[in-house]
């Protein structure tokens, strides 16, 4: 999944917004940073990056839209509250502009809220530590928590299977936020595995790397996406 473009009017502090997009890493306006993760986080349904279902109630006269390239072409998806029901509405179209099912899409985007997080880079977090929470996660969760982080794939066998696969690839010898950068795409290709099996036609996320500031991102260096092949966007901490 490929995010090319995003329009946002009447949306939080923002009156008029359009970005758009590349396939490669794209660094995103450091005072609209936040909005931008949150009105893609709506338009997709993905309560992580919106910070939860509450933030889908829009203003009445908010709009939000996007263009998505898919394996199998372009979606257009927009959402607005609707001024009868006074409830969101998400419309979604294909690429010769008829009006599609926006559950089909929504379903092939979904992601378990762990690996919607596992997606989001942050430098303050230890994604080696996050490994060994798969690893052993009776130690750091309740069963409870585990089940519904990973909405019940964390008890599959296939999990389990995946888990030890990437576990046992080799790390470079780099220490420090390469590290950490290496564990983060080692989590991340984990959760694709799952998909791959469990869903053929899942769509891989873009990655979301926040970090304080342009200068202290990652030394991407040669594992740029970690042959993952997902588009990836660069966020400062911003507005």
């Amino acid at each position: 999944m490929i995010i090319e473009r995003l329009t946002i009017r009447n949306y939080r502090r923002v009156k008029k917004l359009e970005l758009e997009f590349s396939h490669s890493p794209t660094v995103l306006p450091e005072q609209y940073s936040e909005t931008i993760v949150k009105a893609i986080g709506i338009l997709t349904k993905n309560e992580v990056l919106s910070g939860g279902k509450s933030a889908w109630i829009l203003g009445k006269n908010a709009f939000l839209s996007m263009d998505l390239l898919l394996r199998d072409g372009r979606r257009t998806v927009s959402c607005r509250r609707d001024s009868e029901t006074e409830k969101t509405e998400w419309k979604v179209f294909d690429s010769k502009g008829k009006l599609t099912d926006p559950a089909r899409l929504f379903s092939r985007i979904h992601e378990a809220p762990e690996e919607s997080r596992a997606g989001c880079f942050d430098p303050k977090r230890s994604y080696e530590e996050v490994m060994r929470g798969y690893l052993e996660p009776e130690r750091y969760f309740t069963s409870r928590q585990f089940f519904r982080m990973t909405e019940g794939i964390g008890r599959t066998r296939l999990f389990r299977m995946k888990l030890r696969d990437v576990r046992n690839h080799g790390l470079s010898a780099q220490k420090g936020i390469q590290r950490n950068y290496e564990f983060f795409l080692r989590i991340n290709f984990f959760w694709d595995e799952i998909e791959a099996v469990r869903d053929m036609h899942h769509e891989k996320w873009p990655l979301f790397i926040w970090t304080e500031s342009p200068e202290k991102m990652p030394p991407f260096g040669e594992c740029e996406n970690g042959g993952i092949g997902k588009q990836m966007l660069l966020i400062t901490r911003g507005a």
